[in-house]
């Protein structure tokens, strides 16, 4: 199994799976060095929470700020997936077995909250977080995981517009449960609940996302005024106005930190949009300009590619509404292309 920059794996056994892909061990044949390969289904068109995951992976590549680090891209013909780090196990796991002293909850919430401060400083909206999608290694370092779901604000959608369920009901912010926008402090009420569950030693698993909302505002109003309770309450305050930030969390009495997340990636602020991409945005109805930018981005980027399938990408990566692709047979194809074109990132 070849990946882009020419190196060959050799798959091993299947670590997991998950919605939007399965996870393997391989081997690089080079130097025989492990790591994991997220392997997505081999589909004529790519989902969308693939394109977000490798675009995202990609904007972040050679970091090393608690979030995972993408090694190289799998891009096959019926082959596609992300290779990473192996680690050896996730916070769910953690916690679960009674594996968390004092001393590793509080270094693994600073990290965290550092983990949480880059990616809003870069943008980044992650939306799903949770004990299984925080990885840790054998020193319990942890790194945040799965991108399927996370968002790029851009230069034309930095105030909270997003709208619509998000994230595991038991992690989801009051402001998600109840439909409205949300941005930023919905990510750090995510990780207010996954703190607590640390600090009780206990994770918490409901099938409703008000039944959680009630239960952690009833809990919070007992829990003890401490340091790093009083963290969790500010990270779980109902209005997301008031809701304490990740920095604001590092920078208070528990951690003291001077921290400041480098900004490795921005955004576009402005795009001369050409008359055929706009007639091509009107033909499908589009609601956003950001899309009409990325859409004339793809297309003076990328070699060959048409203003037809470009807005077409750009819809799917940018849209609230997903459109019916079945008429258009070339769009598959082209998808690739244009992926490959923008260096494996979607996001302008």
């Amino acid at each position: 199994m070849k990946t882009i920059s020419g190196s060959t794996y050799i798959k091993g056994k299947k670590l997991g799976s998950g919605t939007f892909g399965t996870v393997y061990k391989v081997t690089r044949k080079l130097d025989g060095k492990t790591f994991a390969l997220k392997s997505f289904p081999p589909e004529t068109e790519m989902d969308l929470g693939i394109l977000r995951e490798i675009s995202i992976m990609k904007i972040f590549q050679g970091n090393d700020e608690y979030v995972m680090n993408l090694v190289d891209i799998v891009l096959s013909e019926g082959n596609v997936g992300i290779i990473m780090k192996c680690y050896s196990s996730d916070l769910f796991h953690a916690i679960t077995n009674n594996l968390l002293d004092y001393q590793k909850r509080d270094s693994i919430t600073c990290q965290l909250l550092k983990a949480l401060s880059f990616l809003k400083r870069n943008g980044v909206l992650h939306r799903d977080i949770k004990p299984e999608n925080i990885l840790i290694d054998e020193n319990f370092k942890p790194v945040l995981a799965d991108f399927s779901l996370s968002k790029v604000f851009t230069g034309v959608c930095k105030k909270g517009t997003h709208t619509g369920k998000i994230a595991t009901a038991t992690y989801r912010a009051p402001e998600v449960v109840a439909k409205r926008p949300y941005s930023f402090p919905s990510d750090a009420w995510s990780l207010g609940v996954v703190i607590y569950e640390m600090y009780i030693n206990e994770t918490l698993s409901f099938n409703k996302d008000k039944e959680a909302l009630n239960f952690l505002l009833r809990k919070i109003q007992k829990i003890k005024d401490t340091p790093i309770c009083n963290i969790i309450k500010g990270l779980l305050r109902v209005d997301s106005k008031t809701r304490l930030t990740p920095l604001q969390a590092l920078r208070g009495p528990m951690f003291n930190s001077d921290y400041i997340s480098p900004v490795i990636w921005k955004t576009t602020k402005k795009c001369v949009v050409s008359e055929e991409i706009r007639e091509w945005c009107s033909e499908f109805e589009t609601k956003k300009e950001v899309t009409a930018w990325a859409a004339q981005t793809y297309y003076t980027r990328v070699d060959n590619s048409t203003a037809l399938h470009s807005v077409a990408l750009a819809c799917k990566m940018f849209e609230t509404e997903l459109l019916d692709y079945e008429e258009y047979p070339d769009y598959p194809k082209e998808e690739i292309q244009i992926l490959q074109g923008m260096n494996y990132n979607l996001f302008i």
